[in-house]
């Protein structure tokens, strides 16, 4: 098993979530990176793939599938 002194610390994410959406772009909270469902934002243009391009402007982004 290995120690948890390992592991580097990456800080805390959330969940980028459409309710949300308007806040994340218009507040810019105090996070440190964000998770995102890569199915949300499989689709042509439209607001989710703008949402997401503004938000990696100033914050790295964690892939998850599901």
């Amino acid at each position: 098993m290995a120690d948890l002194q390992e592991f580097p610390q990456l800080g805390h994410g959330i969940g980028l979530r459409p309710p949300h959406y308007a806040e994340v772009i218009e507040s810019y909270p105090a996070v440190d990176w964000f998770e995102v469902i890569t199915e949300n934002f499989m689709v042509q243009g439209g607001n989710p793939r703008h949402v997401l391009r503004r938000v990696r402007e100033r914050y790295p982004i964690a892939l998850h599938g599901v």
